[in-house]
């Protein structure tokens, strides 16, 4: 399935991307999470951060620090979980089921599906 650059240059400029990602065929968890939020925060107009220490993967050591409050915020409102080995996994490429439940999720939390 190829992507046209179109998509990926109208996510950049509305915000769900950074300008440098839109390069990338990979999309990591850790990106998806940061799109799916910007999204909430979009359709919300609110700014999702966390400044809770209680997150309990083993790997979160591996998230960015740029995407730590992001990334907390969606690991307490449900928008991503970890798998059976305790692991958040950041740096693993995205399912595009995972995606479809992270965006399912933030439409819920934005109030724009039940």
């Amino acid at each position: 399935v190829s992507y046209s650059s179109n998509y990926t240059s109208l996510a950049a400029k509305s915000g769900l991307i950074s300008v440098y990602d839109n390069t990338s065929a990979v999309c990591t968890r850790e990106k998806a999470v940061l799109m799916v939020v910007r999204l909430y925060e979009l359709k919300t107009g609110n700014t999702a951060s966390s400044s809770t220490n209680n997150v309990t993967f083993s790997d979160m050591w591996q998230v960015s620090s740029a995407a730590l409050g992001k990334m907390k915020f969606a690991i307490e409102n449900g928008i991503i979980t970890g798998n059976s080995s305790n692991k958040l996994a950041p740096k693993d490429p995205v399912t595009r089921g995972d995606l479809m439940v992270m965006l399912q999720k933030v439409l819920v939390l934005s109030g724009e599906m039940d």
